[in-house]
């Protein structure tokens, strides 16, 4: 604080009473008094006579509050290509059980062994994040998902920033479902016959657009402040750099 200002304090302190500055030391409340105001009242008191003085209020524990609040500050954001780096090492985990989902539903023309290989794809970004704060493709470019105190978050909020990718995987597999309905799904025998018939289903335009709103939601993180995607925004979260404190 400047030198006038703490001369101008001391003399503002100085008029009031000694039981006025008393309490106003006593509290130790930083929000209402700076440090060089219980330093000014201190002196005062001394210079009065007055014992028994506690120790000066220590900033640091105000400090601990501020810190908390602004925690992501001081991690290194992760940019929109490691990010897309890690979402390709998760593809490496997830596609293949995509893959054989499709292979038995096509060959057994049966449901059940697709929804049984499905949950797992509903279920491995949130519970990744949430117990550990980091899918594997995260993990292996030392990245980490931490809410706004730094964090990792809880399931709740896991499946929040998840919930475009849940809507997309939801409307992926409603569409699956539906043609696996349809008379043409009995004949199909091959990888081109399915994709064909799902590409003439009506329901593919929900699935055209949930690819675009993912696409927009993910390269929203090249543009944002703290390279945050849509999906950090609406859970409050940030990806960030392991190393990053």
């Amino acid at each position: 604080m400047d030198q006038e200002l703490v001369t101008t304090l001391r003399k503002t302190l100085e008029e009031k009473s000694t039981a006025e500055l008393r309490q106003g030391y006593d509290s130790g409340n930083l929000s209402l008094w700076s440090i060089e105001a219980f330093e000014a009242m201190r002196q005062i008191l001394s210079e009065r006579g007055v014992t028994g003085l506690q120790p000066l209020p220590s900033a640091k524990s105000q400090e601990a509050p501020k810190k908390r609040r602004t925690v992501t500050r001081s991690r290194q954001p992760a940019g929109f290509w490691i990010r897309v780096g890690a979402g390709l090492v998760d593809g490496v985990v997830l596609v293949p059980v995509a893959i054989i989902a499709i292979f038995a539903l096509i060959h057994t023309k049966s449901l059940a062994p697709y929804i049984v290989l499905s949950i797992p794809l509903l279920m491995y970004k949130p519970f990744m994040e949430n117990y550990y704060g980091a899918t594997l493709g995260k993990m292996a470019c030392g990245l980490q998902v931490i809410d706004k105190h730094g964090k990792w978050m809880n399931l709740g909020v896991a499946y929040l920033r998840f919930l475009p990718f849940l809507a997309q995987a939801v409307a992926a597999i409603a569409l699956i479902v539906w043609v696996s309905f349809t008379p043409a799904f009995q004949t199909v025998s091959s990888w081109f016959e399915f994709g064909q018939l799902v590409d003439r289903s009506p329901g593919n335009l929900i699935n055209i657009v949930m690819n675009w709103v993912i696409t927009i939601d993910c390269v929203t993180a090249a543009f944002t402040e703290r390279k945050r995607a849509i999906h950090d925004m609406i859970a409050g979260t940030y990806c960030v750099w392991e190393d990053g404190d």
